[in-house]
C-alpha cells in the first residue's frame, strides 16, 4: 500500500486542557489528520465538550495516559496511529514526515525531536538530546507514531499510571528500529516554569532510573505527585517565544505563601 493512501489517526489523551484544546485540534485537522480521537481522563473544565466540536470521536476513560491511549486506539480505524499531547505544536510537515519515516525499511516507531521555543540557556541542550534515540531521551511528548499493525502486535498501550511511553518504545523497538524526524515538535515548557527546570529534570531522571531498576509505575506515579505537592512552585520569569502558542503560565494563588497541603496540588492542576 502506498504511504499516501494510509489513513492517519491521531490519539489525543486529554485532562483539563480547555483553554488551548480547540486551537490544538483545529490545527491537527489543518495538518491533514484523517481521524481525531480524544480520550478524556476526567476533565473538570469542559474539555470533552470542546473536543466534541473538533474530534471525530470523544470518549471517557480512567485517568492516566496509558489508559487513555489504549481507549483511543480501541476506537481508531486508521492504518497509522499518532499520539499527540495537547501542549504540543506539530510541524507543518508532520503528515509528510510521518509517512516518509514509516516508509523506511525496518522502522516501526517514529518520533519528533522537541523544540521548546524558550530563551532559557539550558533548553537547547535538552532539545539536542531529544534528537537521539535512547531509553533516557525518547518520551511521549515527542509525538510517537507507528502502524496499527505493529501496535496490535505488541498488545497495545500499557495501561499504567506512568512511563507508558517508555514501555511502548521498548516493545516497538523489539520489532524494529526507532527513527527521529528532522523537523521538531513544539513543546510547552510550562512544567519547567512551574517547578524549575533543573529540579524538574532531576526528578524526571530520578524516576526513570528507578523505573529501569524495576520500580512499579503506579508507585512511581504516587512518588511523582508527592514531589509536586511539596516542592515550592516557581513563578515564571522567562518570556515565551513570540512565535510560540500563548500557553497559560502558572500564577500562584494570592495569600498561599509557602503553605503545604492538598490545596496547593489543586492549584497547580
Amino acid at each position: 500500500m502506498k504511504s499516501d493512501q494510509r489513513k492517519l489517526s491521531a490519539l489525543i489523551p486529554v485532562l483539563d486542557e480547555a483553554e488551548n484544546l480547540g486551537a490544538f485540534l483545529s490545527n491537527l485537522r489543518a495538518l491533514g489528520v484523517d481521524e481525531i480521537i480524544v480520550a478524556d481522563g476526567g476533565s473538570r473544565d469542559g474539555s470533552d465538550v470542546i473536543a466534541a466540536h473538533y474530534a471525530d470521536v470523544v470518549l471517557h476513560s480512567p485517568k492516566g495516559r496509558g489508559h487513555q491511549i489504549a481507549a483511543a486506539a480501541s476506537c481508531a480505524t486508521g492504518d497509522i496511529y499518532w499520539i499527540v499531547h495537547c501542549d504540543s505544536t506539530p510541524p507543518v510537515s508532520a503528515r509528510a514526515d510521518i509517512y516518509a519515516t514509516l516508509s523506511k525499511p525496518n522502522v516501526v516507531l517514529g518520533t519528533f525531536p522537541v523544540g521548546f521555543g524558550d530563551p532559557h540557556w539550558a533548553l537547547p541542550f535538552f532539545e539536542f538530546c531529544s534528537t537521539f534515540d535512547s531509553a533516557f531521551s525518547t518520551f511521549g511528548d515527542q509525538g510517537f507514531f507507528f502502524s496499527a499493525e505493529d501496535y496490535n502486535a505488541i498488545g497495545g498501550a500499557p495501561q499504567v499510571a506512568l512511563f507508558e511511553d517508555v514501555i511502548l518504545r521498548k516493545k516497538l523497538k523489539a520489532r524494529g528500529s526507532v527513527l527521529k524526524t528532522t523537523s521538531k515538535m513544539g513543546t510547552s515548557p510550562r512544567r519547567f516554569h512551574r517547578h524549575g527546570l533543573f529540579r524538574q529534570q532531576l526528578l524526571n531522571a530520578y524516576l526513570i532510573v528507578l523505573f529501569h531498576l524495576g520500580a512499579p509505575p503506579d508507585k512511581l506515579a504516587a512518588l511523582y505527585n508527592d514531589f509536586r505537592l511539596y516542592w515550592p512552585l516557581r513563578k515564571p520569569k522567562r518570556l515565551r517565544h513570540p512565535r510560540w502558542p500563548a500557553w497559560r503560565p502558572y500564577k500562584p494563588r494570592q495569600g498561599a505563601g509557602n503553605a503545604r497541603g492538598s490545596s496547593r496540588l489543586l492549584d497547580r492542576a
